[in-house]
């Protein structure tokens, strides 16, 4: 069977919720500043922290500043975290990280992981606000086999394979 949005077995949370206060701040700080998308090279000091170093980053333009500005904040807190992989998914971005690298046994606290967890979801939710193709302000898009999220102009150029 092929996957579609109506065949998904889970149901998904919708976002009809108010950002935060710090989502807001960062989502006002992100969009005050000149749009100028970051160079996919600008990624390259996540590169040290992947698990497997041939990863391929998979987001947009309009949210590799928001990547770097995430791995800034879990450097911060984590500075050997291990990094599994930076995606978009179901519109939204996916930083997939441990706090450190994994071992049998597990390697980090509950609490760390919880940390982590609330550190990420903060970034997963200001990408929700923001042009996936160029870092202006976006909404969710659903009008293509993939959801996004892109701001009015950037909706046109998308073609409905979703390529950004």
């Amino acid at each position: 069977m092929k996957w579609t949005k109506e065949a998904a077995p889970v149901e998904r949370q919708r976002r009809d919720r108010a950002p935060s206060a710090y989502q807001q701040a960062m989502r006002d700080r992100l969009l005050a500043a000149p749009v100028v998308p970051a160079h996919a090279a600008e990624l390259e000091p996540l590169r040290r922290h992947l698990r497997d170093p041939s990863f391929e980053f998979v987001v947009g333009p309009g949210w590799r500043a928001l990547v770097l500005l995430c791995h800034e904040a879990v450097v911060a807190a984590f500075p050997e975290y291990e990094l599994l992989a930076v995606k978009q998914k179901w519109a939204a971005l996916s930083f997939q990280a441990f706090p450190r690298p994994w071992k049998r046994g597990g390697n980090w606290t509950s609490d760390e992981a919880v940390r982590l967890g609330a550190l990420l979801a903060e970034f997963t939710a200001a990408s929700e606000h923001i042009c996936e193709r160029c870092g202006n302000a976006g909404t969710l898009r659903e009008s293509r086999p993939i959801e996004l999220t892109l701001c009015d102009a950037c909706e046109p150029c998308v073609g409905p394979d979703g390529r950004l």
